[in-house]
């Protein structure tokens, strides 16, 4: 009974950290924009993205320190797909139909980027940092950087190439990995938790498929604020935590 009472306790304690957090919109806010979905070109593309944001979704509220989650241009295929056969009318996130630069000023943007010249140093919670909702087999080179060029926002990238030899990214792998949405979502949010270190957080969200090494687990005492479970916008987190079917 006491061991009862203490998973509810923690169980409210959780869903009152998602709820603060998302009911704050002027900090910590994360974005995954769907504007980028005409870059999707088959059914299993769409499928795919819309399973790299539920599972992005289960990230954050099993988070410590959750983000201000949302998405943009959250309407036509990928909303229909997402609501009508994956609950994702249910998700706890904020789902805006409006374009991110129509909902956020410019120079508050931090667009995250692997083509990116410089790499994130930090987090800001003043900041609205952008993931592009593009999977990886669409993934086309400088999209995300181009569009941030092109409306002359800020735009980074994680900092894989700085630590390529700690995070083996060696020879055969790119050191510059283009990571699932959900991968991204949880190397920031283990950083949030981690004091700061950029090696452990990426270390833990790149999965091994991307460094020719065999799949491991991502386990709920690792640290990261981030447990294993599943339930309303969480696919699982077996390894990895994160969708494979781009794999």
């Amino acid at each position: 009974m006491l061991a009862l009472r203490r998973a509810l306790a923690a169980a409210a304690e959780q869903r009152a950290r998602l709820a603060a957090a998302l009911a704050d919109e002027s900090r910590w806010r994360l974005v995954i924009d769907c504007g980028f979905v005409q870059t999707l070109t088959a059914h299993k593309e769409l499928r795919s993205l819309a399973k790299q944001i539920q599972t992005s979704v289960g990230h954050n509220r099993r988070a410590e320190a959750p983000f201000c989650l949302q998405v943009t241009s959250w309407f036509g295929e990928i909303a229909e797909y997402a609501e009508g056969t994956m609950g994702g009318a249910a998700w706890p996130l904020l789902k805006r139909q409006q374009a991110t630069l129509d909902l956020f000023p410019r120079e508050l943007i931090t667009v995250l980027s692997p083509d990116a010249a410089e790499p994130l140093t930090d987090l800001d919670p003043a900041r609205v940092y952008v993931v592009g909702g593009i999977v990886d087999k669409s993934v086309i080179r400088g999209v995300t950087a181009g569009f941030a060029a092109r409306h002359e926002l800020q735009v980074r990238r994680l900092p894989t190439v700085e630590l390529a030899e700690q995070l083996r990214l060696g020879p055969g792998a790119p050191k510059r990995p283009v990571l699932n949405i959900d991968d991204v979502v949880y190397a920031l949010l283990r950083f949030r938790v981690n004091g700061g270190d950029w090696l452990d957080a990426l270390d833990a969200a790149i999965p091994a498929r991307k460094r020719g090494e065999r799949s491991r687990s991502r386990g709920s005492g690792d640290g990261s604020g981030i447990g294993n479970g599943s339930g309303n916008g969480s696919s699982g987190d077996s390894r990895s935590g994160s969708s494979e079917e781009d794999a």
